[in-house]
């Protein structure tokens, strides 16, 4: 068992390493194996009621609590405590597993801009702002919110086309949950994809557009998109070319969201200007999400850097494709 243990770490080890050496070779592991097998965990989660990902977050103090006691008595249980240690790493080896098949290829395969053909330059002051403008453009919209089933049916049909268009494989399996607790929103998050158990996990009371937007970022995950600012930016063209006028509006204002974020820590100055360029439905949105700062938070100070993120200067990179000046 001991070896078998320890060749199965070996094995997967290497997998890693030719996966970090070789983008191709992660690119091709992703598509052979890793979304065949990020469907599967998604169709076997979906037959379990509740999110797994956050019970498991709620009842890991527990069992690292079992485990403090068993190792504390270990003198008295030795053939109990070599039993739960040979679990534990048959547990640590499935994990590792699915890492390695079903996520790590998404961080290191080519990058996104390459892969699209974009110019990802870092962009100049000008060019943000532009962007900024037109993403504040595209988030005016006054549809109501459609339900989370019709969003859900919606963003799905939006990722099977753009698996088409850009050549990956959407997982249209994913299973989506609700949050039953306040966990994630302590945690700062609006959503969760648990790459283990193939499932999404919502937070319930998030604004509704940026539910939307947050579902089509943890969806991109489930597709195979490992790099967040590349899970944001598959989210939005999905959002975008499907022609729907919610999804687009939605992912707009997730996209401001984030532009703002990587502005209001880079360049607190422009940041300012960004902030007065949104159109009151994309400010509204944005307010109620707490991704709007006050104006005039910015420390007086405060250091300016030309670099704006990885998130911001491949949105850039989009905005230019899409007709944007150079």
């Amino acid at each position: 068992m001991r070896k078998i243990l320890c060749c199965s770490f070996l094995l997967f080890g290497l997998l890693l390493f030719f996966e970090r050496r070789f983008p191709s070779f992660a690119a091709a592991v992703d598509r052979l194996v890793g979304a065949p097998l990020r469907a599967l965990l998604s169709g076997l989660s979906s037959r379990v009621g509740g999110s797994l990902a956050e019970w498991g977050l709620l009842l890991s103090p527990l069992a690292l609590l079992v485990l403090l006691g068993v190792a504390l008595t270990a003198s008295s249980t030795p053939a109990r405590t070599r039993r739960l240690i040979r679990l534990l790493l048959c547990f640590l080896l499935a994990l590792f597993a699915v890492y390695a098949l079903a996520f790590a290829p998404g961080e290191h395969r080519a990058p996104l801009a390459e892969v699209m053909g974009l110019d990802a330059r870092e962009p100049s002051s000008g060019e943000v702002l532009a962007c900024v403008a037109w993403l504040s453009s595209l988030a005016e919209c006054d549809l109501p919110y459609p339900g989370d089933g019709a969003v859900r049916a919606d963003l799905c049909a939006a990722f099977s086309d753009a698996g088409r268009r850009y050549g990956f494989s959407p997982n249209t399996a994913v299973a989506v949950k609700e949050s039953t607790t306040p966990l994630l929103l302590r945690l700062g998050y609006f959503g969760l994809y648990a790459f283990p158990l193939g499932e999404i996990t919502l937070e319930r009371t998030c604004p509704a557009a940026t539910r939307s937007f947050t579902l089509a970022h943890e969806m991109a995950h489930a597709s195979g998109f490992s790099r967040e600012e590349e899970a944001d930016v598959i989210a939005f063209l999905a959002c975008l070319d499907s022609g729907d006028a919610y999804l687009t509006a939605a992912a707009a204002s997730g996209m401001l969201g984030r532009a703002l974020s990587a502005l209001y820590d880079s360049a607190p100055a422009l940041w300012e200007q960004a902030s007065g360029m949104l159109s009151e439905a994309a400010r509204q949105e944005l307010s109620d999400a707490g991704e709007v700062y006050e104006r005039g938070a910015c420390e007086a100070g405060a250091s300016v850097s030309e670099d704006y993120g990885a998130a911001l200067t491949l949105l850039c990179a989009v905005w230019r494709a899409r007709g944007g000046t150079q």
